[in-house]
């Protein structure tokens, strides 16, 4: 049995949805609830162009509202800081008028940084914009990976269209960190 909390009575939301597994049924679970979805991309150099296009996928098979946002990087080889990502989603979300941000994160696979980050953003989040915006919200922070595979079960959503890998290949390397995690919950 998963352990995913209840929705709490909202009607729409903001995701930060990459195409991987968590976010992609994340976006499942919330529309199988019949909560409003804004899918949230954000675009950058070094993502995996397969990673797009799973997003994509997922978007269109949903039926989800798309935001598109493009992120340069401080250099072509660098990754987006997570608070800058965590950043630009709540200043998106704001701009919606949604009641969260929802971030398919997992306790799993952020165990150094824990929520902190999460809570650091928020509040400068509120320095800076003056009010309180859209809460960020973790509904898949306790569920371990193969609880997510579970759920994705449960809704029947086909996680062949997802994309964790952290390279651009043509198939999932199998080896970087994001297909390890997807090899934990026993998906290829």
């Amino acid at each position: 049995m998963i352990l995913i909390p209840d929705a709490p009575h909202i009607r729409s939301v903001g995701l930060m949805l990459s195409g991987g597994l968590d976010s992609s049924v994340c976006a499942a679970w919330l529309t199988a609830q019949s909560i409003a979805v804004f899918a949230i991309q954000l675009h950058h150099p070094r993502r995996p162009r397969r990673e797009v296009t799973a997003a994509d996928t997922v978007i269109a098979l949903l039926g989800l509202e798309r935001r598109d946002i493009c992120v340069p990087p401080p250099n072509a080889s660098a990754h987006i800081p997570r608070t800058v990502q965590l950043s630009v989603g709540l200043t998106e979300a704001r701009g919606l008028g949604v009641e969260r941000l929802v971030l398919a994160d997992l306790r799993s696979d952020l165990p150094r940084i824990g929520t902190s980050v999460h809570r650091l953003t928020a509040e400068a989040d509120y320095i800076e914009n003056g009010s309180r915006g859209p809460e960020m919200w973790l509904p898949f922070w306790d569920v371990p990976k193969l609880g997510v595979k579970s759920l994705a079960d449960d809704l029947a959503f086909p996680v062949g269209l997802t994309w964790s890998c952290d390279l651009d290949r043509e198939a999932q390397c199998g080896a970087c960190g994001g297909c390890l995690s997807r090899r934990s919950a026993g998906i290829a």
